[in-house]
């Protein structure tokens, strides 16, 4: 978004302006992260109540980092506004959903992990097969070969055998 950019070179009053007309331009059920975006300018901005009334206006998210983001915002503006007892329920709240957000990133990677020891064992165990394959198809010509060449010794044996008779 663009009002990403502001804030990145810390320019809040224009990421402000652009993250208003963003959420003129969008529908109600696509506001929630904008909100809390909108709620940490004000916060920069220093425009307190501007900013608790974006962050109350967050509040139903349900997607467990913004949850996490919202919670750390409002602990930031309890924070500046001397409210310890809130600031720190709200970094509590941060904190249980931190270590929420950090068991389904570990979660994740032990997936990830399963997943490519899964495929790690089912390509050595189609290796295994294709090896198998392979001698058993040696072995059939082996023993193709091996009936072939008695076929040929008896044959020219016996032919021998009545030639030399006659």
């Amino acid at each position: 978004m663009t009002e990403t950019v502001y804030e990145q070179k810390k320019e809040y009053v224009r990421a402000n302006e652009y993250i208003s007309k963003v959420i003129s331009m969008l529908k109600s059920d696509e506001l929630d992260k904008v909100y809390r975006h909108k709620g940490e300018i004000m916060l920069e901005l220093d425009q307190l109540d501007s900013a608790r009334y974006y962050f109350a206006l967050n509040k139903d998210v349900q997607d467990v980092y913004g949850r996490a983001a919202r919670y750390d915002g409002l602990y930031e503006l309890e924070k500046r506004l001397g409210n310890w007892e809130a600031a720190v329920q709200n970094a509590d709240a941060y904190m249980v959903l931190y270590d929420s957000i950090q068991e389904l990133s570990d979660r994740q990677k032990l997936d990830e992990l399963m997943d490519n020891h899964q495929l790690e064992e089912h390509k050595r165990m189609v290796s295994r097969q294709e090896q198998e394959i392979g001698r058993a198809s040696c072995r059939e010509r082996t023993s193709r070969d091996w009936l072939f060449g008695r076929y040929c010794f008896y044959s020219c044996a016996s032919r021998c055998f009545l030639f030399h008779v006659e």
